[in-house]
């Protein structure tokens, strides 16, 4: 029997070296794919996580340059509407008061008239002129002022808008 387990001893023996030879093949081939091909995946990853890294800054600068001109726009609208509103409360309170000044002047002239009081009926015409006077100093100074301030800030709003587009284009 020792013959028998000699030779199934050379046979296991010769068929383990055959296996080995092929494995240690194999991990050589593999072992050589394997550094073959690794630099072209890290290549390709490097390539994509740089592609994804510039897609998302410029994005990030698109996004934000859009908001600097839509704020810039809001502020813009934001003033000359308020703008307008104060202009027209000031213009209409305005009047109001020079109608109402008016209004008591030519009561305390018809009264000073009719007392004969002639220099105070004077000084109630004078005062009507100068009530007048004051408040179209008045609305055309507001008026002048709102449209200062309106030209004021579309000009500031292009302003920053062109600068918005010009500092998102360089980034």
């Amino acid at each position: 029997m020792t013959p028998i387990v000699e030779t199934l001893k050379g046979l296991w023996n010769g068929f383990v070296e055959f296996m080995t030879s092929i494995w240690n093949g194999v991990v050589s081939v593999a072992t050589t794919a394997w550094n073959t091909i690794q630099p072209i995946i890290q290549a390709v990853w490097t390539a994509i996580q740089t592609y994804i890294s510039t897609a998302i800054e410029n994005i990030k600068t698109v996004i934000t340059t859009g908001m600097q001109i839509v704020q810039g726009v809001w502020d813009a609208v934001w003033t000359i509407f308020t703008t307008i509103v104060q202009t027209v409360w000031t213009v209409i309170s305005t009047v109001i008061s020079t109608v109402l000044n008016v209004i008591a002047g030519i009561i305390n002239t018809v009264t000073a008239v009719i007392k004969g009081d002639w220099s105070g009926a004077w000084e109630a015409i004078k005062g009507i002129a100068s009530t007048v006077w004051e408040g179209i100093k008045t609305v055309i100074s507001t008026v002048i002022n709102a449209i200062s301030t309106i030209i004021s800030t579309v000009l500031g709003a292009i302003k920053n808008t062109v600068s918005a587009i010009w500092e998102g284009i360089k980034s």
